[in-house]
Formats: C-alpha cells, sequence, structure tokens
C-alpha cells in the first residue's frame, strides 16, 4: 500500500461530500480506532496511519500535533466547523416529510 504524508491530497482521494462518512473518519482518527471504512492506528511514538476501505493509499502522520491539525481541517473545511451538525443538517435535508 502506498503511503502519502500530504493529509489534504489524501482527503481528496475518498468521498469528502459524504457527511457520514466524514463523520466516520472524524472519530476514527480522534478516537484512535477502527469501523467499517476507515482506520487509524497509533504506531511507535507520535506516529499514525490512517487507512480508508476502498483506496489503496494510507496516510500517515508524524505528531500528535498533526494529528490534531488535521482534526480541525478537517471539519472546518467539510462540515462548516461542526461534525455532528452536519451531519444532522444533511440527514434532514435527505428526509421526505
Amino acid at each position: 500500500m502506498k503511503t502519502i504524508y500530504d493529509f489534504k491530497e489524501w482527503l481528496t482521494l475518498i468521498d469528502n461530500d459524504n457527511p457520514p462518512e466524514l463523520s466516520e473518519l472524524f472519530y476514527s482518527v480522534r478516537n484512535v480506532e477502527s469501523n467499517s471504512t476507515f482506520s487509524c492506528e497509533r504506531l511507535s511514538g507520535e506516529n499514525y496511519v490512517i487507512t480508508c476501505s476502498y483506496i489503496p493509499v494510507q496516510l500517515k502522520l508524524s505528531s500528535d500535533k498533526q494529528l490534531k491539525y488535521f482534526l480541525d481541517y478537517l471539519e472546518s473545511t467539510y462540515a462548516d466547523g461542526d461534525i455532528d451538525g452536519n451531519e444532522a443538517f444533511h440527514r434532514a435535508m435527505e428526509k421526505n416529510d
């Protein structure tokens, strides 16, 4: 599997227009855990690797500071500053009342 270090580039490879998927990514990374689509694993020291089940490229982050910046960037760029609110808004918009 190819490894890249530029998270902005890696984010272009995933479905970043899908609020539930962005939420899965956010919580997988924040909690350093796996879910159905994403996995975040802490390596030695402050190194992390993030994978997505449908792309053959993993993202490596080299510090806790970079991990926090990734989460802040993800939330501010793709979720209007609120990952949960963004997902709830899109869910409500999809309802046919």
